[in-house]
C-alpha cells in the first residue's frame, strides 16, 4: 500500500548449490529466501539495507571464494574442530 520503498531480487548461481550460498551468508547476517522452480536466491533491497550493499557485496564474493576454495563444502578449520 503507498508507495512501497523496496526491490525484490532472485538469482542462482550456474555453478554453486543456492543452499551453501543461503547458508553462508546467513552465517553473515543476511537473511536470503531461497525461490524454487527454477531453484534461486531471493532477497528484498529496502530502505534500511541498502545502505549496506557494499558490504553484501563483499560478503558474496568471499561466500563464492570459500566456497570454491572448499570444493562446495561450507565447513572450515574453525568450524569443524
Amino acid at each position: 500500500m503507498g508507495k512501497p520503498n523496496i526491490c525484490v531480487l532472485s538469482f542462482r548461481h550456474k555453478k554453486h548449490s543456492v543452499s551453501n550460498i543461503v547458508n553462508f551468508m546467513k552465517k553473515k547476517g543476511w537473511s536470503l529466501g531461497v525461490l524454487q522452480n527454477p531453484l534461486a536466491i531471493h532477497f528484498s533491497f529496502t530502505p534500511l539495507n541498502c545502505t549496506k550493499r557494499d558490504e553484501m557485496i563483499k560478503d558474496f564474493k568471499e561466500c563464492i571464494a570459500h566456497i570454491e576454495k572448499n570444493e562446495g563444502k561450507l565447513t572450515n578449520e574453525k568450524e569443524s574442530s
